[in-house]
């Protein structure tokens, strides 16, 4: 019974690691996002923080699909 407790706190450990790296991926991605659009600004093409973190998603998604 021990054993369980041990395993499931394991498991959650591996589960929260892999969240944080998840996190930090959507982060990056959002900051490469805003640097992209300040630096096309003659393109007037900004990203709202909503359309930033929806392309972020969808790109954390596929990562997870690929991976798994």
């Amino acid at each position: 019974m021990g054993d369980d407790l041990v395993d499931q706190h394991i498991e959650s450990i591996k589960e929260i690691k892999l969240l944080d790296s998840e996190i930090e991926l959507c982060n990056q991605i959002r900051k490469l996002l805003i640097e992209k659009s300040e630096r096309h600004l003659v393109s007037k093409q900004e990203y709202t923080e909503y359309e930033v973190l929806k392309i972020a998603l969808n790109r954390l998604m596929n990562e997870l699909t690929f991976r798994y």
